[in-house]
């Protein structure tokens, strides 16, 4: 048997070898998720039994305050019937002072006549009168006290009451992060207990990939890029989308958006044509842009959400990001937080171009490149300068250089003299790149392959930043 056919045939056991492997693992990945999913129903019957403490808790306060309003009704009404009666009395008082005064004056007027026995006498009864008027006055006074005992002492009881409710509310609470805590240390410790073995056979796999580089056709030189390896990871797991984690675009153009506020509005009108898909109704946008243009988006005469929104580029990019707008970028008219969270759905389906192309909204590949390029770090180049030329087809064409020689940049049209390797591609194939998916469509490389495996490693990185 010559070297090439025994080579093949141990390609072909490692092949087999390697799918009997995967069809273990995924054995042994379906019990785990049932173990799992046990766990987890019963963390949930747990934290149901919690929410109903907690609802019967509330409903007993309820209960509570209701009786103690009760109570409180027919002390606040007589402590009205006491402050009207304490008014009158102070207004007699004041009549009777009055009368007083007078009395006083007259006696003046009249010491030497002999009418003064008989006002010196009407006075003693004045003054008798006035006594027996304060004396009512301070019975009221004491009634009162008294009144405002009882509400004092209501109202310790409603403190009580209040108190009682904190703690029952403290305790739901504590009991709800109790199970969270639980259903969390169930699934960190079930994920790193699969996550491990599988990562160990991964590892095994990159190893082995790069031992046979050195004797394998140019066509496949070289070990998994980190990337790639990610996406074997995620194979493994039954994932299909491994990466990027989160959408990077929105963050990119919140950083072009002082210099470049154009392209922010070129990619926010590209967007929002499909809000309507994403959300899974119809809805219809007004924008307006000082200083670059108004735009309008969605079905007329149909019954749907609509929202206006005035924005400069830095608002707008904000919103796309999820972030709160800087106060004063932008006006809202509708339902704000509603017209925020369809706008930051937008900005997280960017996450993957290519759902995006399939919905009919193609991105400038252009644009994809410099974000990336502007959310690189030049200290990752080192003294590596590569120079890779790119050729898209299809629907939105393209081309494009990328630079990496003090820093990476990103330069529009046919490429130069001497680049190091030139990449042409469909731009969907472009875009499922970008979005984490396999490609499905040949990719022609010419010149060096390490030049691409460095920008691409780099794009990928700086995906992940």
């Amino acid at each position: 048997m010559s070297g090439a056919e025994q080579t093949g045939a141990d390609v072909g056991d490692a092949e087999r070898a390697l799918r009997a492997e995967v069809a273990r693992l995924r054995t042994e990945l379906d019990a785990a998720r049932e173990t799992a999913a046990r766990e987890v129903a019963a963390l949930r019957r747990r934290l149901d039994r919690a929410e109903a403490d907690d609802e019967r808790a509330h409903e007993r306060f309820g209960d509570e305050l209701g009786r103690l309003g009760d109570a409180l009704g027919p002390v606040e009404t007589w402590r009205e019937g006491v402050d009207r009666d304490l008014g009158r009395l102070t207004a007699e008082l004041a009549q009777r002072a009055a009368a007083i005064d007078d009395a006083n004056t007259a006696i003046d007027d009249l010491r030497a006549s002999d009418r003064i026995v008989e006002l010196i006498k009407l006075v003693e009864v004045l003054r008798a009168e006035q006594a027996e008027l304060l004396a009512a006055a301070d019975e009221r006074e004491l009634r009162i006290d008294a009144a405002e005992g009882r509400v004092a002492a209501l109202e310790a009881a409603a403190e009580a009451f209040s108190e009682r409710l904190h703690g029952l509310e403290a305790a739901a609470q504590a009991t709800t992060e109790e199970a969270r805590r639980l259903r969390e240390a169930t699934d960190r410790r079930e994920h790193e207990e699969r996550v491990g073995a599988l990562e160990r056979r991964v590892d095994a796999l990159v190893v082995a990939s790069g031992r046979r580089a050195s004797g394998a056709p140019a066509a496949h030189a070289g070990p998994l890029s980190h990337g790639g390896t990610e996406r074997l990871r995620a194979a493994l797991r039954g994932r299909d989308v491994p990466w990027p984690a989160r959408p990077w675009l929105p963050g990119a153009l919140r950083a072009l958006a002082d210099s470049e506020p154009e392209t922010v509005f070129r990619t926010v009108a590209a967007l929002v044509p499909v809000s309507g898909i994403v959300a899974g109704e119809p809805l219809r946008w007004e924008l307006s842009v000082p200083g670059l243009g108004d735009l309008v988006a969605g079905p007329e005469g149909l019954p749907a959400p609509r929202f206006a929104v005035e924005a400069d580029a830095v608002g707008l990019a904000e919103l796309l990001d999820g972030a709160r707008p800087t106060r004063g970028r932008v006006q809202l008219r509708g339902n704000r937080r509603l017209a925020r969270r369809h706008l930051a759905a937008l900005g997280s389906a960017t996450r993957s171009p290519a759902n995006l192309a399939r919905a009919g909204v193609w991105l400038d590949p252009v644009l994809l490149v410099r974000a990336l390029a502007a959310r690189s770090d030049p200290g990752w180049v080192g003294e590596h300068a590569p120079t890779v030329a790119v050729a898209l087809s299809g629907p939105v064409a393209a081309e494009f250089t990328v630079a990496t020689a003090g820093g990476i940049t990103v330069r529009t049209g046919p490429p130069g003299a001497g680049p190091d390797a030139t990449v042409a591609m469909p731009t969907l194939a472009f875009y499922r790149w970008l979005s984490g998916e396999a490609l499905d469509a040949p990719v022609a490389l010419h010149g060096s392959r390490d030049a691409v495996g460095l920008v691409a490693a780099w794009a990928e990185r700086a995906a992940d930043v």
